[in-house]
């Protein structure tokens, strides 16, 4: 199974930095929200966390 989900910053115009900056250094996989929308080059304050309940094995299947 795999879901994902939407958040809003309410504080930031644009996740995209915090994200690098901060979810990577957590092992946190989050993708910036303008990378869904039909300008990815605008600023946006969404980003889409993403949760599956496979395995690591079943993940690294292809």
């Amino acid at each position: 199974m795999y879901l994902h989900h939407n958040d809003q910053v309410l504080h930031l115009n644009d996740t995209s930095a915090m994200l690098l900056e901060r979810a990577a250094k957590g092992d946190v996989v989050l993708v910036p929200g303008r990378e869904f929308m039909v300008d990815s080059t605008k600023p946006c304050p969404y980003m889409r966390a993403a949760y599956s309940c496979a395995t690591p094995e079943e993940m690294m299947k292809v």
